[in-house]
């Protein structure tokens, strides 16, 4: 699906309650804080169906690519939609939005919840423990990252997973909390830098119009007075920053590059 015609199918279905920003096949909530939430449209390499995420990322641990490892495909995992009906895909779309935690305490609280059901997974094990840090509760932090910690790294990422897990770990045994949550924030940005997110809903600018025959704040010529009296200057209104958009991708699944929006 291309980025216009996802925007159309999008649009008119997003709850009308928050602010949302495109890039190519995903519509994400504004502001962007922690934890990423969205909806994304996946194409179908075999014909024009498309498969719809609920996309739910934390941002603290660093990735280039969205990773749907937290998300969920609705409908399962086979099921596309706008093959037949935009109806069928409407619907999808505003389930999926719908759907989508309301802050990142609930979403973090989420993953702690997922966590406990995932059986030994190193991945899953370094999240969990950066939510309880995030959360507030540094004890239950300490023990999931001494399971992300755990074993010896057979992998690349695995031992990339061990040297952020330490980090943490050390930031809270030196600092405190304050020092662990300040490293995950870091993260957190260096995240959204490389996703090309905007964090923030962006505000409308207005300048007023200035009148200069209000008395001057500092004595001036008389001459220069004279030329002042009667004159007024109207300013512009200064154009708000431009947008900008995302990659996409799956840690453990398909890889999901983005056109740009």
């Amino acid at each position: 699906m291309k980025t216009a015609e996802w925007k159309r199918a999008a649009r008119p279905v997003l709850p009308t309650d928050g602010n949302w920003e495109f890039r190519g096949p995903l519509s994400y909530r504004l502001p962007v804080h922690r934890v990423l939430f969205g909806v994304l449209g996946e194409g179908s390499g075999f014909d024009k169906g498309t498969y719809i995420w609920r996309v739910v990322m934390p941002l603290f641990v660093p990735a280039e690519d969205v990773v749907l490892s937290w998300s969920v495909r609705i409908g399962g995992g086979a099921r596309k939609f706008g093959n037949f009906s935009k109806d069928d895909l409407a619907a999808a779309i505003a389930e999926a939005a719908g759907g989508l935690p309301v802050s990142d305490e609930e979403a973090l609280g989420e993953m702690v919840s997922r966590g406990f059901q995932a059986g030994p997974n190193r991945r899953v094990h370094e999240v969990v423990g950066y939510a309880q840090v995030l959360l507030g509760n540094v004890a239950a932090a300490e023990e999931s990252l001494a399971r992300a910690k755990a074993g010896t790294a057979r992998t690349p990422w695995e031992e990339q997973i061990i040297e952020r897990a330490e980090l943490i770990s050390r930031a809270l045994d030196e600092g405190g909390r304050d020092q662990a949550v300040g490293q995950l924030d870091t993260w957190c940005s260096q995240t959204v830098a490389a996703l090309g997110l905007r964090r923030l809903v962006a505000k409308v600018r207005t300048i007023s119009c200035v009148n200069f025959r209000s008395p001057p704040a500092f004595p001036v010529p008389a001459a220069a007075a004279a030329r002042q009296s009667g004159r007024t200057t109207r300013a512009g209104r200064r154009p708000s920053p431009p947008g900008s958009a995302v990659p996409s991708g799956d840690e453990d699944g398909p890889n999901l590059p983005l056109a740009p929006g």
